[in-house]
C-alpha cells in the first residue's frame, strides 16, 4: 500500500527513499541512515516529470519546502602544543535538514598555517552526524611565535547555503635556540687593545635574554664593560663588540693568551609583542618548552685567543750591536789608527760578519763556497785569517757557505744584506727571491734586507721562494709612519711567515682566517683582504687567509637520509620503496649491471611519467670552492636497466639554481662508469642537488651512484 510523503502529502512507493513529487528524503528505514552514502535525489524537472504542483489535485494542501540546516560542535576550544608536537580536537557536524548534505570543513585564523583537517569533506544523511579531526602541528622554528594563536573552524555546505563556524585558540609553547660565535676567534698584534665580534642569532620562537660574560683564566686580559645583555626577538640577529685590553710586551717571544665567553640564554617571561615581520598578530609568551624555562638559562662557552707580540721585533738587538760596531769603527778612523786586527767572524751570518769587518775599518769582499759542515749563509773563514793585523782600509775576503752539495737548500742569513746580495745568496743555494713592497725602517739603512720569510735556517725544497722585506730607511719628516702602506703579496709563504711579513710591513691589526683551498697547501697563506697592492693605514684591519688544505671529503651516500628528496609531483620519503612508480631513493646492496654487488650505495629511480625525475637536495658542511669535485661510479641495477641523465646542480645563496654537469648514462651495456663533476662554477653554494632525469626515455631504470663523494682532491 502506498505511503504518504510527510512534507507534501503526495503518495510514494513503499520503502522508497525519496518523494517523487517534491524530492525530499523520506528515510523508509531509519536503521540504515548514515550507514552508506546516497546521492541527492534529482528534481522532477531533471528527469522530465511534471512538477508536483501541477499534478496535485486542487483539494490537496500546499506542497511543503525542502529544509536544510546544520549544527556543529568541537571537543575543545583551546589546546596547548609544544613546537614539534601535535594537538588534536574533534569536530562533530550534524545534518538538521531533509537533504543528504556534503559539508566542507576548513580552518582559518592565525593558526591555519600549521593546521590540517583529517577528513575535509563529509557526506551526512538527514538527522545524522559525522566526525573529523583538526590537528595543530607547530614546527620547531621561529614561526609560529610562542603564545596564543586564534583559529576558526568553518563548516559549509556544497549543496545549500548553510554554514557555521566556531572559534578557539591554540597556545604554542616557547623554546630557546640561540646560535653564538666569535668572529674572529683568534687575533694577533702588538697593540694593547683588540676587538672580537660576538654574533648572535635567535633561532627560537620566543623573546630571549642573552648574557655574554668574557673571562680570562690567565688574568692577563681585561674586558671593557664586563658582561653584556641583549634581548633578541624570534629570528633576530645581533652583534656585540667585546673589547679586550692586554699588558704591553716590549721584548721577548709572543704570548698566547686564551680567554672564554660564557653565553647564557634565558627565555624572557615578558610577553613578546612586536609581531612577525609581515604585520601578523602579536603574541604573549604564555607557554614554554625545552630546557630553558622563564627564569632558567642555558649556557654555551666560546673560546678565543689573543697572540700578544712584543713592541720591538726580534732582530732589534742585532741591529743595536751593529750600530755599536759602526760607532767603534768611526772612533778608530778619526783617532788615526793605522792597523786593525781582522775580526773573528767564522760562524757568523754574512751581514753580521761584514758589519764587524767594516766596523774595524776594513773592507769586506764576499765569496761563496760549498761546505759540508757550515750552514748556508754563515761565514766559513776569512783571508787574512782572524786576529791578523792589517792596515786600516785593507780588503778582507769573507768566505760564506752555500751549503753542502746535493742537499735540500737552507735559507741563508740575509738580514743586513743589500737586495742584490740577498738575491745572489738565495740563488747560490738554489732558492728564488721575491722582493716585497719596501717599507720605512728607522734602524735598517735603505736598500738592505730587514727580514726574510721564511727566516734564516729554514730548510726548503729547491726552487722555492723566499720573500725579502727591504728597508726604505727612516721617514724623512720623522713622522710616525701613519700614512698609507701597500699590502704585500703573501702568496707562497707559510701562514706564520705571512703574518710576520704583514706586521713588519707596518700593519698592527692582523687577523687570521682559516679556509679550505684546493691548491694552496695546508698552513700556507692564500692571500689577504684587502688584496695585495692595496694601500691601507697601519692600524687598518687586515685579514690573512690561510689554507686548511683541500675540501674535506663528504660522503653523499651517508648523508642521503638527511637530504630532501622529491619528484615533479612533490616530496618523497627516503627509503620508501612501496611504490616505485612515484619515484624512490634509498641505499642498496643489490647487484649492478656489471655483475658486481653494491655496498650501501645510492639508488635513485625517477617518477614513471614522461620526463620524470627524482632529486636529492643536500646541505653541505661548507660552501663549495674552486676545484671541488663530485666523484662516483655510475651505473644501473642488474634487475633495473634503463637510460637517464645524471645532473648535478648548485643552489646559490640568492636562490638561483645552476646546472653544473649533465651526463647521459646507458644502463643496458653492462658497464659501470667513472663519474667526475667539476663543481667550481657553483663556488659559494651551500646546497647541491643530485638529479636522475629520465628525459624522453620510457625505460625507467634504477640508477646507482657507487661511493659518491664530494671532495677537493681527486682520487689517485
Amino acid at each position: 500500500m502506498p505511503d504518504v510523503c510527510p512534507d507534501c502529502g503526495g503518495q510514494i512507493e513503499p520503502r522508497a527513499e525519496f518523494c517523487d513529487s517534491c524530492g525530499v528524503y523520506v528515510g523508509w528505514d531509519q536503521t540504515r541512515i548514515g550507514t552508506r552514502i546516497h546521492p541527492v535525489r534529482p528534481s522532477p524537472e531533471a528527469v522530465g516529470r511534471q512538477p508536483a504542483e501541477e499534478r496535485r489535485p486542487a483539494d490537496r494542501p500546499p506542497v511543503g519546502k525542502v529544509t536544510t540546516g546544520l549544527a556543529m560542535q568541537v571537543s575543545d576550544t583551546h589546546l596547548d602544543v609544544a613546537p614539534g608536537e601535535v594537538g588534536i580536537f574533534e569536530v562533530i557536524v550534524r545534518n538538521t535538514g531533509s537533504l543528504v548534505e556534503q559539508f566542507v570543513v576548513r580552518v582559518g585564523g592565525e593558526a591555519a598555517f600549521f593546521a590540517t583537517v583529517s577528513v575535509p569533506q563529509l557526506q551526512v544523511y538527514p538527522g545524522n552526524e559525522a566526525r573529523t579531526q583538526v590537528t595543530f602541528a607547530p614546527p620547531r622554528a621561529v614561526q609560529p611565535n610562542a603564545g596564543s594563536h586564534r583559529w576558526i573552524v568553518e563548516v559549509a555546505s556544497t549543496v545549500s547555503p548553510e554554514r557555521d563556524q566556531i572559534e578557539g585558540t591554540v597556545t604554542v609553547a616557547g623554546f630557546a635556540d640561540v646560535a653564538a660565535a666569535l668572529d674572529p676567534a683568534r687575533t694577533k698584534g702588538r697593540g694593547t687593545r683588540f676587538n672580537n665580534s660576538l654574533r648572535l642569532e635567535n633561532r627560537g620562537n620566543a623573546l630571549v635574554q642573552v648574557f655574554a660574560s668574557p673571562d680570562d683564566p690567565t688574568r692577563e686580559i681585561g674586558f671593557r664593560g664586563g658582561a653584556t645583555a641583549t634581548a633578541l626577538a624570534p629570528g633576530q640577529m645581533a652583534t656585540e663588540t667585546l673589547t679586550g685590553q692586554t699588558k704591553r710586551s716590549w721584548f721577548g717571544a709572543p704570548q698566547t693568551l686564551p680567554f672564554t665567553v660564557d653565553v647564557r640564554t634565558s627565555l624572557s617571561g615578558t610577553p613578546y609583542t612586536s609581531g612577525p615581520p609581515d604585520g601578523g598578530p602579536t603574541h604573549a609568551a604564555g607557554a614554554w618548552a625545552g630546557t630553558a624555562q622563564p627564569g632558567q638559562a642555558d649556557t654555551q662557552t666560546l673560546t678565543g685567543t689573543r697572540i700578544q707580540k712584543p713592541v720591538f721585533p726580534r732582530w732589534l738587538p742585532v741591529a743595536v750591536i751593529a750600530l755599536i760596531g759602526l760607532i767603534v769603527a768611526a772612533v778608530m778612523y778619526f783617532t788615526g789608527a793605522e792597523t786593525a786586527a781582522v775580526p773573528a767572524v767564522a760562524g757568523d751570518p754574512q751581514a753580521e760578519a761584514v758589519e764587524k769587518i767594516e766596523a774595524a775599518g776594513l773592507e769586506a769582499d764576499v765569496e761563496r763556497e760549498k761546505s759540508e759542515d757550515v750552514k748556508a749563509g754563515l761565514v766559513t773563514r776569512t783571508d787574512p785569517a782572524a786576529d791578523t793585523d792589517v792596515e786600516v782600509g785593507e780588503t778582507v775576503k769573507v768566505f760564506v757557505s752555500s751549503g753542502p752539495e746535493g742537499k735540500a737548500p737552507v735559507v741563508p742569513a740575509l738580514v743586513g744584506l743589500t737586495a742584490d746580495e740577498a738575491e745572489q745568496a738565495l740563488d747560490d743555494v738554489g732558492l728564488e727571491a721575491r722582493r716585497t713592497e719596501p717599507i720605512f725602517d728607522d734602524a735598517v739603512p735603505a736598500g738592505q734586507v730587514i727580514r726574510s720569510a721564511p727566516e734564516a735556517g729554514t730548510t726548503l725544497a729547491r726552487g722555492e721562494t723566499v720573500a725579502l722585506v727591504i728597508s726604505k730607511g727612516p721617514k724623512e719628516d720623522g713622522g710616525d709612519g701613519g700614512g698609507p702602506i701597500v699590502v704585500p703579496d703573501v702568496g707562497g709563504l707559510s701562514g706564520a711567515d705571512a703574518e710576520d711579513l704583514l706586521e713588519d710591513t707596518g700593519f698592527t691589526e692582523v687577523d687570521t682566517r682559516e679556509v679550505a683551498h684546493n691548491e694552496v697547501p695546508s698552513g700556507d697563506a692564500i692571500g689577504t683582504d684587502p688584496a695585495d697592492g692595496t694601500e691601507a693605514v697601519g692600524d687598518d684591519p687586515i685579514t690573512l687567509l690561510v689554507s686548511t688544505g683541500p675540501t674535506t671529503p663528504f660522503d653523499l651516500a651517508e648523508a642521503a637520509e638527511d637530504a630532501t628528496w622529491s619528484t615533479e609531483t612533490g616530496e618523497i620519503d627516503f627509503g620508501d620503496d612501496s611504490d616505485p612508480t612515484r619515484g624512490l631513493a634509498l641505499l642498496t646492496s643489490d647487484n649492478l649491471e656489471d655483475g658486481t654487488p653494491a655496498s650501501d650505495d645510492l639508488r635513485m629511480h625517477p617518477e614513471e611519467v614522461p620526463g620524470g625525475v627524482v632529486a636529492g637536495e643536500f646541505e653541505l658542511p661548507a660552501a663549495l670552492i674552486d676545484g671541488d669535485l663530485l666523484i662516483a661510479r655510475v651505473g644501473f641495477l642488474a634487475d633495473g636497466p634503463g637510460t637517464a641523465d645524471v645532473v648535478i646542480e648548485a643552489v646559490m645563496p640568492d636562490g638561483e639554481t645552476l646546472e653544473l654537469v649533465r651526463a647521459s648514462v646507458d644502463g643496458t651495456d653492462g658497464i659501470v662508469r667513472e663519474f667526475s663533476a667539476d663543481l667550481s662554477d657553483g663556488a659559494g653554494a651551500e646546497v647541491i642537488r643530485i638529479v636522475v632525469d629520465s628525459v624522453e626515455s620510457t625505460q625507467f631504470g634504477d640508477a646507482v651512484l657507487v661511493d659518491p663523494v664530494l671532495t677537493g682532491t681527486p682520487e689517485e
